[in-house]
C-alpha cells in the first residue's frame, strides 16, 4: 500500500500572515492560521458539510444548526508557505478572509528546555486559493462643468409608501 499525505482544508484566516526568510538558505517562508468549522451532533448523526444532518433545517446556515441543537467544533490549523507562493500568499492572507489551501502534513518534533518530547503537526502548503476580497466604493462626485446648464423642467419620480408619483 502507498502512503499518501495530502490535505485540503477551508476556512478563514485567524490573523495577518507572517513572512520569514529563513537564515541558511535564504528561502522566504509564510505563517498563518485558518479557523476550520465542523458541526456535530452527540447522538452521532454528524455533519454539516455534507449535509447528512437529521433535523428540519433545509440550507444548513450556521446559525440555524446551533438552533437545531448542532455543536460548533472549531479548528485552528498552522499553515507554511515556502518559496515563490509565500510572497505571493503574504500579500492575501489577512485576517478573515476566506481561504483553501491544499498541501501535506508536516510534524516538527523538539525537546523544551525541560527535557520533554515536544511536537506540532502544521499544512505545508503547495496551494493556496482565496475568496474575493470586494472594496467599498467611495460615492463619486459629480463633474462640475464650466458652462451652466440650462434649468429645464423634467419630469422626477420618487417612491412613497409604495407607490410612484409624478412631481
Amino acid at each position: 500500500m502507498n502512503n499518501l499525505n495530502s490535505v485540503l482544508i477551508e476556512g478563514v484566516v485567524n490573523e495577518d500572515s507572517i513572512l520569514k526568510t529563513m537564515p541558511k538558505t535564504g528561502k522566504p517562508c509564510c505563517i498563518f492560521s485558518v479557523a476550520s468549522k465542523r458541526y456535530y451532533r452527540k447522538d452521532g448523526k454528524v455533519t454539516h458539510n455534507g449535509v447528512r444532518y437529521e433535523a428540519e433545517n433545509p440550507n444548513g446556515e450556521p446559525s440555524e444548526l446551533k438552533e437545531a441543537g448542532f455543536i460548533e467544533e472549531i479548528n485552528h490549523i498552522g499553515i507554511e508557505v515556502w518559496g515563490e507562493l509565500a510572497e505571493k500568499v503574504y500579500d492575501k492572507a489577512r485576517k478573515g478572509r476566506g481561504v483553501r489551501v491544499v498541501g501535506r502534513l508536516k510534524e516538527y518534533r523538539w525537546q523544551n528546555p525541560r527535557g520533554e518530547s515536544c511536537s506540532k503537526v502544521v499544512v505545508d502548503a503547495e496551494h493556496a486559493e482565496f475568496r474575493p476580497e470586494f472594496k467599498r466604493e467611495e460615492p463619486k462626485e459629480p463633474k462640475k462643468s464650466d458652462e451652466p446648464k440650462e434649468s429645464k423642467k423634467t419630469s422626477t419620480r420618487k417612491r412613497s409608501q409604495g407607490k410612484i408619483k409624478k412631481e
